[in-house]
């Protein structure tokens, strides 16, 4: 991917996020693909969800809890080799502000195989 592609995927996922659409956040993902949060915890009772099915159900979960959601893309990190994306934004949930990243490994489709949210200070 050159790095116009992968900065548009991530704002393309950004974006997606800002207009609670999870089909266009799905779309970035293999119908097999494994994401890790700890946010997945509380409505799936574990931290790994495996399979877009599993992944709509947490994010469906989630966007019910959430009142006010908004991201502001930070940076964009790419590795060609190890085709892993990272995502760095500030989180505003409700009415907390939060520094996260999102860790994506694509596969040759150029869809997220695997992924993992992490979430740091507050921003």
């Amino acid at each position: 991917m050159t790095a116009e592609q992968v900065t548009a995927l991530a704002r393309h996922w950004i974006d997606s996020w800002n207009e609670r659409d999870l089909e266009a956040v799905l779309g970035h993902f293999d119908d097999a693909a494994r994401f890790t949060s700890p946010k997945a915890v509380p409505v799936m009772g574990r931290a790994t969800v495996e399979g877009k099915e599993e992944l709509r159900r947490y994010w469906q979960g989630r966007l019910a809890l959430i009142r006010h959601l908004r991201c502001t893309l930070d940076r964009v990190l790419w590795d060609g080799a190890e085709r892993a994306l990272t995502i760095v934004y500030v989180a505003e949930i409700d009415d907390r502000k939060t520094r996260a990243c999102e860790f994506l490994r694509l596969g040759d489709s150029g869809l997220a195989v695997e992924g993992e949210a992490m979430y740091g200070a507050a921003a």
